[in-house]
């Protein structure tokens, strides 16, 4: 039996670049923690692994436990939110860690336009796969350019290129709460 390897494993082995090496690891660590969910029943804000969650918190949990973002509980948001509002809710918590990309690489992530605004999302797997989580289907592999997905707006988002400098945070307010920003002798925060 021949055996094949990934394609970001043999990226991993074939660099010698410290800090490439640590964002590929990172990006397979995105894939297996969200491969972990998979058959995780689709349930309206949840977040408990095998027993229900939907696609936005799906990110949030994916995330932290990688320990790329901190986990939070997002304000409290109606099933049908995006087909009555065109406020941006959902899409605001994506670019809390993330920043807009034109191509999705492994473990970055896809959101669609839905109703009147951008209210789903996935990981990239390997773009056109990706894993989400999906009404009456649960949390599934799927094609981000088949079906009903095809039909609807598109974009990318990446948590590796975005500034997550103790100042940026600041700026963002993703300082934690009891968390004062350090400032320096120029009265800047560091």
């Amino acid at each position: 039996m021949i055996q094949t390897r990934s394609p970001i494993a043999s990226a991993i082995d074939e660099t010698n670049d410290k800090t490439a090496k640590a964002t590929l690891l990172q990006r397979q660590a995105i894939v297996n923690e969200a491969m972990s969910w998979l058959r995780t029943p689709w349930r309206h804000a949840s977040a408990v692994k095998g027993a229900g969650v939907d696609c936005g918190r799906l990110l949030i949990e994916v995330y932290a436990n990688c320990g790329l973002i901190e986990r939070y509980t997002p304000d409290s948001y109606p099933q049908d939110f995006a087909l009555h509002s065109s406020d941006e809710r959902f899409l605001r918590n994506i670019k809390r860690y993330t920043v807009r990309v034109d191509n999705a690489l492994m473990g970055d992530i896809a959101v669609w336009k839905y109703g009147r605004c951008f209210s789903h999302a996935a990981i990239v797997i390997e773009w056109p796969t990706i894993i989400h989580a999906k009404i009456d289907e649960g949390v599934l592999l799927d094609l981000g350019d088949q079906g009903e997905l095809a039909l609807r707006e598109v974009r990318f988002y990446s948590v590796f290129t975005a500034d997550f400098t103790k100042e940026s945070k600041a700026r963002r307010g993703l300082l934690k709460k009891h968390q004062a920003p350090v400032v320096d002798s120029n009265n800047e925060v560091a």
